[in-house]
């Protein structure tokens, strides 16, 4: 048997450790980079609250304790850890953020701007209610109203001349209720900052036809005198009474103003009281004019007591 030399052993020995841990050593690091994601893939950990943020224009910071990056599309849960917006986060036009995550006005900041609007309609109203001025339809109203008690205080004092005893009681009547009118319509349009009353202009074709008739038959009542008189006065006051009691329903549903709307309501009764006694006089020449009525205005329920 052949001796074994044994310095041949362990020369052996050594050099296939050594090619045993070269192998080892290019083997490693192959190994760890597979299991490393590559060098440009973004890092998927949040930064920390000391990690600086990188703000884009338009946007500000973000405080610490939310992450420095802002999701166009509003995913939930893109812009802080909890999924909602954190009080600071990007400006919304309204400079609140919608809970989604997307910069708008929130449910509750509408229902609240909602609120404002109707309450500052509502103080308007009121506002308007108290002394404030009148729009151009409840001016128009007013207009209307003084040119009839104007035209109905002419018609009396004229009656009170050229009419019989019967039909001079009607026009004192008359003459008292609508001065009265008109004072408390002057009164109103003066508080609802209306010093001067306009002038009445017609709003339509019939108006204007009806305010032509009018000039001539008060221009043809003139010539009359006695019973002849009567008739036509009387007449003339039953259509015209009529037809002012039809226009002014219109101008109750139409007012605005809720003083205005009252005085319109309070007149009506007397203009119906007008147009029934002018029908009673004409029918029968001995009707009285002293009917018993609680239909009166404001201020001649002042002047009188009750």
């Amino acid at each position: 048997m052949i001796a074994k030399d044994p310095g041949r052993i362990n020369k052996g020995t050594t050099m296939k450790l050594r090619t045993f841990a070269i192998f080892a050593a290019l083997a490693l690091p192959a190994a760890a980079g597979a299991n490393q994601a590559p060098a440009d893939y973004p890092p998927t950990n949040t930064p920390t609250n000391n990690a600086p943020t990188n703000n884009t224009p338009g946007t500000q910071p973000t405080p610490s304790g939310t992450s420095g990056t802002s999701d166009p599309y509003g995913t939930p849960g893109a812009n802080s850890p909890s999924g909602v917006n954190s009080p600071s986060g990007t400006d919304s036009p309204s400079g609140t953020n919608s809970p989604s995550g997307t910069s708008g006005t929130s449910a509750n900041d509408t229902g609240r701007n909602s609120d404002t609007m109707r309450n500052d309609a509502t103080n308007g109203a009121d506002t308007a209610t108290k002394g404030g001025k009148l729009n151009d339809g409840d001016s128009k109203i007013v207009a209307h109203l003084h040119h009839v008690n104007q035209m109905e205080i002419t018609m009396a004092r004229l009656a009170q001349k050229s009419g019989t005893a019967r039909v001079k009681d009607y026009a004192n009547t008359l003459l008292s209720d609508h001065q009265s009118n008109d004072k408390d319509l002057t009164a109103f349009a003066k508080s609802h900052k209306l010093a001067n009353i306009p002038a009445d202009k017609p709003q339509s074709d019939a108006d204007r036809q009806d305010e032509k008739d009018m000039t001539t038959s008060t221009a043809h009542l003139k010539t009359l005198k006695g019973a002849e008189f009567d008739k036509e006065f009387l007449t003339m006051m039953q259509s015209g009474h009529d037809k002012e009691l039809t226009k002014i329903d219109v101008a109750i549903s139409g007012a605005t103003d809720p003083d205005l709307k009252s005085l319109l309501q309070s007149t009506k009764p007397v203009l119906q009281r007008h147009a029934d006694q002018a029908r009673d006089l004409a029918k029968s020449p001995q009707a009285s004019t002293d009917m018993p009525s609680d239909n009166k205005l404001p201020s001649q329920r002042a002047n009188s007591g009750h």
